[in-house]
């Protein structure tokens, strides 16, 4: 068996080496369209942020939207250029290698998507990269974070053990080890992808933001009209929720 087995902890350096399983992992993952399709409508400018591949960029797309999808891997990149060519050539789509924790956009968005956990990963300067996000918006314009519940906090049995998991992608089959520990707020996760004779370490840290403190940071960048709801439920958004109530993830809208 060929082995890779790399230590990363550097949000920038993991998806460089996640590029190549990112479509085995989230590809099949279809919950958050409906939620997404029910704020983003043409003619929006809407720019996702931690766009991956482009998961979200094709529904986004489909919905006639000018989109412009952001990330920090260039690989991740590449490939969703791959994939978008044909909208590229269009100028519906652009595509940018952009840190929101560095500096903002000069162009102004009617939305701005955080999706599948992309602010998790800010481990540092939050308020900042909210503040850069915030000033790429147009006056009034919506901001839409998607953010994880620790499955260990969900389920404490949990804690520190390995989890075997195995799906198929297009008749691929992935078998995943699992173990995810927490200290304070910060969740040490530690994956190894087996990939048909080929397996990956892969070794990172999220942060779990609890929803009063999101709610504070949000408020110091400059947001207004903050509200929450459980999972996906667009339906029900409510000035704050009951942390006792998360079990998978809970989304976030605020207003410039």
């Amino acid at each position: 068996m060929v082995k890779t087995s790399q230590k990363l902890t550097d949000s920038n350096i993991t998806y460089r080496k996640f590029a190549d399983l990112y479509d085995l992992y989230v590809g099949e993952f279809h919950a958050d369209f409906e939620f997404y399709t029910s704020y983003c409508k043409s003619p929006d400018k809407v720019i996702e942020i931690g766009c991956g591949t482009g998961r979200i960029l094709d529904v986004l797309l489909q919905q006639d939207c000018i989109v412009t999808g952001v990330d920090i891997s260039q690989e991740m990149l590449s490939k969703a250029k791959k994939k978008f060519d044909k909208w590229l050539s269009t100028g519906k789509l652009v595509l940018l290698n952009h840190d929101f924790s560095r500096d903002k956009l000069s162009e102004l968005f009617d939305k701005a998507l955080l999706t599948f956990y992309t602010f998790n990963y800010i481990l540092d300067h939050p308020v900042e990269f909210l503040r850069h996000i915030r000033e790429s918006l147009q006056d009034e314009g919506l901001l839409l974070m998607d953010l994880f519940f620790p499955n260990s906090l969900f389920d404490k049995s949990i804690e520190g053990k390995w989890i075997d998991k195995e799906f198929k992608h297009e008749e691929q089959l992935v078998r995943i080890r699992d173990c995810r520990t927490m200290e304070q707020d910060i969740e040490h996760r530690q994956q190894v992808f087996i990939v048909g004779e080929k397996e990956i370490y892969i070794d990172t840290r999220r942060k779990y933001y609890r929803p009063a403190h999101l709610q504070k940071l949000l408020d110091s960048a400059g947001f207004r009209n903050i509200e929450f709801t459980y999972g996906y439920d667009y339906r029900a958004f409510t000035r704050m929720i009951d942390e006792t109530g998360l079990k998978n993830n809970y989304v976030v809208k605020a207003e410039k």
